[in-house]
């Protein structure tokens, strides 16, 4: 990780979030506008908050199907391995699909101890330099957490997942799985005064619909928004900018337009 932040009504910095690029159903072209950004500003922290790999071959749902003899896993962990370099990320959380990697081995329990089949191992995270939080991952400098958003249940309302979830943990929250972008707040107060504010965001996603068979197949209308999010810190403060990705996967990013 390049940085470490303290909390400080004087820290300035900038991050960028994104979310479930699900390799190898990724959402290419907005990936090449991403790399794009993150070369045209400078960022403190890139986050990814998970299912950066699809592991297709080996979830429960291609068992007993062609998809699961497919010999791609190898290729997919290298693109994704890649995306994530030309990203600069620096933080990975945990995630439903990468937990698919545990389900599997342990299929097998001989396998569990080997260390080249513990997903950071696997993934080469050391070797990237990306920190790999198992547990969700106070952001340096803010009272955000980080986290994948399979903690909490979901919401078909754009932030209201992330929303719960800091309900439950008294800490706003920064989630993917959903898919949905979103924004929004919760107030307590008691006699007249204003307690604490709960943040919950969701970052959206990154991956192409195009690619992922099971939505076609089924005819499914899955009420998504491709995105990410800036999250910047001024005197201590944290403000966000959502980045709505359109169909090409053109977008608009801290005042300037890539593709």
């Amino acid at each position: 990780m390049r940085m470490k932040i303290k909390r400080d009504k004087s820290v300035n910095a900038r991050f960028l979030i994104c979310s479930d690029l699900q390799v190898p159903f990724q959402f290419d072209a907005a990936i090449v506008n991403l790399k794009k950004l993150v070369k045209a500003f400078k960022f403190d922290l890139v986050l990814n908050v998970g299912d950066e790999l699809d592991l297709n071959t080996i979830s429960r749902y291609s068992v007993g199907k062609a998809e699961s003899f497919q010999q791609t896993l190898n290729a997919d962990r290298d693109l994704c391995k890649d995306i994530l370099y030309d990203l600069k990320t620096d933080v990975v959380s945990r995630s439903n699909h990468a937990d698919r990697l545990f389900q599997a081995v342990s299929q097998v329990p001989g396998l569990m101890a080997l260390p080249e089949l513990q997903y950071e191992k696997f993934m080469g995270f050391d070797d990237l330099g990306i920190y790999y939080a198992k547990k969700p991952y106070e952001i340096p400098g803010t009272e955000f957490v980080l986290c994948h958003g399979d903690e909490g249940n979901l919401s078909k309302i754009g932030g209201s997942s992330a929303l719960n979830i800091a309900k439950t943990w008294g800490r706003s929250v920064i989630s993917g799985h959903s898919h949905r972008m979103g924004y929004t707040c919760h107030s307590e107060a008691f006699g007249g005064r204003l307690q604490r504010v709960l943040v919950g965001i969701e970052v959206g996603h990154t991956c192409d619909m195009k690619k992922m068979s099971y939505l076609a197949k089924r005819n499914y209308y899955a009420n998504w928004q491709a995105g990410a999010v800036i999250m910047t810190i001024k005197r201590g403060n944290p403000s966000f900018e959502m980045i709505r990705f359109n169909t090409d996967g053109s977008f608009t990013a801290l005042g300037k337009a890539f593709g």
